[in-house]
């Protein structure tokens, strides 16, 4: 049995190696259709022996998918895009997929994991079956401007769901952007709906660029339409009825909330989507014993057999959500067990793994034994290890923190994030030189960030007997964080500093630079520092300070302070935000107690 890939391209240099080395083994041709690009996607391709055919865009993912189709001369077509990758578990079961001499279906579904938000993360997932293996020559094509679905001599084809899995990097926020993929998605369904007003499916995919772009009203309008054409057993049922209920909590329309939920716990009985969703709500309305019921229920269910459904709902996600309501409930022994039980499910769970230190904080366990437990439930590759550290140092764990960018350093030499995370954590430390040094390595050719480029120079000012080589390399910073930083040095050597700005909107850069070094200061405890830093705030013209500096000296426990500048702002400035004013009444009170 012989395999063509068919894929579709355009400026994909990014993501094309990854997707094609992922299953450049079980295949026997690529057939490429790249419809315009201009960076290096084409001699990535031929590297891999492509076959490559150039054909202009028209506006119809389906006409450059089914012309893909047609010059394949496989047994079996494997449908990807560059933004896919093969999940390496499972090539051997789609090895055996392509080797069946005498399949009982012409057309496979697989299903594909699809990533959003910021970066590739377990907890933003959605899970999809996907049309992903084609028997060649029995007449099957493509329909659709966009968001394309396969059709049949008869129709749509009868699909035989597997356990296969597929990534999608597609809707990746960098990637959205980068390919404007909204504005072009929108253009293309619009065209569809010229043509096929009433397609409900197409109403559905507009109303999730809607709801992509913050517009949850538009959104919600769109789903109601598509809802009305729905049927049942149609594949895109279940995820319509969980967005529509997404819409009604952003919008806070409770009534139509609760009717979706009804209806996609009666439609949809053994998709634990609904059943999370509930108990979503119920916690929001403070209902805990109902949530707690709903999220065990969820687990009992399990994953779902096949279909669409949100990753995670009956396994981590359900264990997550039990964690953090048994916590509130002071339950804190069985919140510690669905913390562990959400990790093994997901050892990325940074929520379980954060309220698990939280909880054996709060129990009286040390730093180096909380760190003992997480390490003892999460692998020990270099992305775990990072992991940790992040969260050790968000919790001023520092030597546990910087002991995981060693470990993971060791994983993947000279790895950036790692020097920088061993850098910041010795700073915090008070090792200036040896925290200068791991700042100054440079893998990636002199990119630092202006977080690096900061602590880097702050490594100088505050190392009393700087050598000459740190004193050279204190340079890079870029605006505002230079002049705050030059006029700091001033400060600490007892020198005169001109003004930063007389601008109150130029201003608001130069503050956030300014709190910037001040929560630094007071995080790393260096008081004395820190004062001398404060003459900062009358170099521009920024009538929040008080009420900044007030939450600031709050955060860090400093309470006296902190109501000493509220009420400044409130005298001065007649300033003051929700926060701000919770903690002056908490002062008030506190202060008639002690009378």
């Amino acid at each position: 049995m012989s395999v063509s890939l068919c894929m579709i391209v355009k400026n994909e240099e990014e993501n094309l190696a990854r997707c094609l080395n992922s299953v450049k083994d079980l295949i026997d041709e690529i057939i490429l259709v790249d419809t315009g690009s201009t960076d290096r996607t084409l001699s990535i391709a031929q590297r891999y022996g492509a076959k490559i055919y150039r054909r202009a865009w028209n506006d119809s993912f389906s006409e450059a998918r089914n012309y893909s189709l047609s010059q394949a001369d496989g047994t079996w077509i494997l449908v990807m895009d560059a933004d896919d990758e093969l999940e390496p578990a499972d090539r051997g079961a789609l090895a055996e997929l392509f080797q069946k001499e005498n399949s009982p279906s012409d057309v496979y579904g697989c299903k594909t994991l699809c990533y959003s938000g910021e970066q590739a993360d377990c907890c933003n997932l959605l899970v999809t079956t996907t049309v992903r293996l084609i028997r060649n020559g029995r007449g099957y094509f493509y329909r659709g401007r966009v968001h394309e679905q396969l059709e049949g001599p008869g129709g749509p084809p009868r699909i035989s769901a597997t356990d296969i899995h597929f990534y999608h990097y597609g809707y990746l926020s960098a990637q959205i952007k980068k390919k404007e993929k909204h504005r072009r998605n929108l253009a293309l369904i619009r065209m569809e709906l010229k043509d096929h007003p009433r397609n409900g499916f197409m109403l559905f995919n507009l109303g999730n660029e809607f709801l992509a772009l913050g517009k949850a009203e538009d959104a919600l309008n769109c789903y109601r339409a598509s809802y009305r054409a729905l049927e049942p057993t149609e594949g895109y049922g279940s995820m319509l009825l969980t967005r529509m209920i997404l819409c009604c909590d952003q919008l806070h329309l409770g009534k139509e909330m609760h009717l979706c939920l009804c209806e996609g716990l009666r439609l949809y009985p053994d998709l634990p989507d609904f059943e999370y969703l509930k108990g979503c709500a119920l916690q929001r309305s403070g209902k805990l014993l109902s949530a707690i019921r709903a999220y065990r229920n969820c687990i009992r269910m399990g994953p779902p057999p096949d279909g669409n459904s949100l990753y995670g709902v009956s396994t981590f996600k359900a264990h997550d959500r039990l964690a953090v309501l048994y916590a509130r409930l002071g339950e804190w022994k069985l919140a510690l067990r669905h913390c562990r039980k959400a990790i093994r499910f997901n050892p990325c769970d940074r929520e379980a793994a954060a309220l698990m230190a939280d909880l054996l904080k709060a129990e009286g366990h040390t730093p180096e034994q909380i760190k003992t437990h997480l390490l003892r439930l999460v692998p020990k590759d270099a992305c775990h290890l990072l992991m940790l550290s992040d969260l050790f140092y968000d919790r001023d764990m520092f030597r546990q923190a910087m002991q995981m960018a060693i470990r993971a350093q060791k994983q993947v030499p000279g790895c950036p994030a790692a020097c920088r995370d061993e850098g910041i954590c010795r700073f915090f430390l008070g090792q200036y030189r040896r925290a200068f040094r791991c700042l100054l390595q440079d893998p990636c050719g002199g990119n630092f960030t202006s977080r690096t480029r900061f602590f880097r120079f702050l490594c100088v000012l505050l190392d009393p007997a700087a050598p000459p080589r740190m004193e050279k390399c204190r340079a890079g910073l870029e605006e505002p964080d230079y002049s705050v930083a030059a006029a700091f040095r001033a400060l600490l050597r007892g020198e005169p500093c001109a003004s930063l700005s007389s601008d109150r909107s130029q201003s608001q850069g130069y503050a956030d630079a300014i709190f910037g070094l001040l929560e630094i200061l007071l995080r790393a405890e260096l008081l004395e520092e820190f004062i001398k830093a404060l003459p900062l705030l009358n170099l521009i013209r920024y009538d929040d300070a008080p009420l900044r500096l007030g939450k600031l000296y709050h955060k860090y426990g400093y309470e006296k302070l902190a109501c000493h500048e509220l009420m400044l702002s409130l005298r001065t400035t007649g300033k003051i935000d929700a926060q701000g004013f919770a903690l002056l009444s908490r002062f008030a009170a506190t202060a008639a107690k002690s009378k």
